[in-house]
């Protein structure tokens, strides 16, 4: 019933004005979290770590296109708010024109099982 409430209340804040952009989403779940309106300390992610890696990102004019160690920074340990699982997945971007700075975003899950070669692989691009 927490969890549930915690989600209805993040959903709000999330949901509120979906024609803003996500750092405005951000700013307000910091606002309300700072405001003592919500806890996410139970999320097992530091958000405050997550906002100032966003906003540097997002304030850079050039993607860093290097590919080194990429695969275990694109490594994902844990979503806030949910269980443990026992595969691997990743979330990136892919670079589509280095020149103009235009990448897309990718997140890929491990196919675990023993006949994981014939599964299908789904790639998902936002951007």
């Amino acid at each position: 019933l927490l969890f549930s409430g915690l989600l209805l209340a993040v959903a709000s804040l999330l949901v509120g004005t979906s024609q803003g952009r996500q750092t405005d989403a951000l700013n307000r779940l910091m606002k309300a979290r700072r405001e003592g309106k919500i806890d996410t300390r139970s999320w097992g992610v530091d958000i405050d770590a997550k906002f100032h890696q966003l906003n540097e990102v997002l304030s850079e004019k050039k993607v860093n296109y290097s590919q080194e160690g990429l695969k275990e920074k694109d490594r994902v340990k844990r979503l806030p708010g949910q269980p443990d699982v026992d595969f691997e997945q990743y979330a990136g971007y892919v670079t589509v024109d280095e020149e103009a700075g235009r990448a897309f975003f990718y997140y890929f899950v491990e196919a675990v099982g023993f006949k994981n070669l014939s599964k299908p692989l789904l790639l998902w691009l936002n951007g």
